[in-house]
């Protein structure tokens, strides 16, 4: 089971909503995890990805972040 949501990510005092998907991965009358996982650019936040030596070392202009919800019903 998938449970669409939305998110605000903040980074370099910059937020941008993202939709997330999420796979609902333990499920019981009490809790429920949901797991799931968004790749975000740096230019999506008006940043340039970072280089090292001179320009020589590049990384992509994304990230992958990975989320973890661990919900529980409150009594």
């Amino acid at each position: 089971q998938t449970i669409s949501s939305k998110a605000s990510i903040q980074l370099a005092g910059k937020s941008t909503i993202y939709k997330l998907d999420l796979k609902v991965s333990d499920f019981c009358h009490e809790s429920m995890t949901l797991k799931g996982s968004k790749q975000i650019c740096f230019s999506d936040f008006g940043l340039i990805a970072p280089s090292k030596m001179g320009g020589l070392v590049k990384v992509n202009d994304f990230i992958e972040v990975a989320f973890i919800f661990h919900l529980n019903k409150i009594q």
